[in-house]
């Protein structure tokens, strides 16, 4: 019974991350105060069974999760992780100041 719930979390909490029309999923998010695609923490005092179940399984759902970055419209390049293991860009950054939050399409000329 654990693994059939474990693998009914996981089914969850990709709907969770990909299908954000769902009324659930709008509820959790707005309920549990969810902004962008991945929190860093989904851990919250007096939170429900679901979602205290989906903490329990977060860090397989992160392992499980990559970036597809489309036409990079919604992906920030220098606040959002694409490797686990590195962060963020804006933590290389060595410029003068705290870059300026702009999309990875921005950063892309239209010849490529």
């Amino acid at each position: 019974m654990e693994m059939q719930n474990q693998a009914f979390l996981m089914k969850l909490g990709h709907q969770l991350i990909t299908d954000t029309d769902r009324l659930w999923v709008r509820i959790f998010k707005a309920k549990y105060i969810w902004d962008g695609i991945l929190p860093q923490s989904i851990r919250k005092a007096r939170s429900s069974r679901l979602w205290q179940g989906l903490t329990e399984i977060c860090e397989v759902i992160y392992a499980s999760v990559c970036w597809n970055i489309c036409d990079g419209t919604t992906m920030d390049f220098w606040f959002d992780t694409r490797l686990a293991q590195e962060g963020p860009i804006f933590k290389y950054y060595q410029g003068g100041g705290m870059p300026t939050p702009i999309s990875v399409s921005s950063m892309v000329i239209d010849s490529g």
